[in-house]
């Protein structure tokens, strides 16, 4: 019995340590984490600021487009058939690109939306992982505290009524 106390009493420093270890690198892995999730939503707020640019810029040239070929196509005075058809589906085109480039602008802010909630999801994880950690240093540092009571504090009688059972004679 005196052996599983004194083996406790050498091991329960080197587990501390042990887990204080860990729990230092759980928090550099914590921060490495939050480093490299901003940098990656630094450069996807790059890539849709670059994104939105294009997409504006090609609404006004087609728009550009558009205008163009109505006022050449008026100033010819060009009675063709295919070019008079050609000019009436390009308003229809550009709904259906507006359409379209609403769908798209709808699904990146959802990707947005899922990207920070992910984060989110992340971090708490991480979070989560850091108390577990500290949990397991300040069990380990009970445990310690508990077995070094143990050996200062005497044992109790082992009887009814506050006497030991071998004092009394009967």
């Amino acid at each position: 019995m005196w052996y599983e106390h004194f083996w406790c009493s050498r091991q329960i420093p080197e587990v501390e340590g042990r887990l204080r270890q860990f729990q230092n690198q759980v928090q550099s892995i914590k921060l490495d984490a939050a480093n490299i999730q901003q940098k990656t939503l630094n450069s996807l707020a790059q890539e849709r600021n670059a994104h939105q640019v294009c997409l504006e810029r090609l609404e006004d040239l087609q728009r550009e487009n558009f205008a163009l070929m109505q006022s050449r196509y008026l100033e010819s005075g060009c009675d063709d058939a295919v070019w008079q058809r050609k000019i009436d589906a390009l308003p229809s085109y550009e709904t259906l690109y507006s359409f379209t480039q609403n769908a798209v602008r709808k699904f990146s802010d959802l990707k947005w939306t899922l990207l920070d909630r992910e984060r989110e999801a992340s971090r708490a994880e991480l979070d989560l992982i850091a108390a577990q950690s500290s949990l397991l240093v300040t069990h380990a540092q009970n445990e310690r505290l508990r077995i070094k009571l143990g050996e200062t504090r005497s044992r109790r009688p082992a009887s009814f009524h506050g006497e030991d059972l071998t004092d009394r004679k009967v």
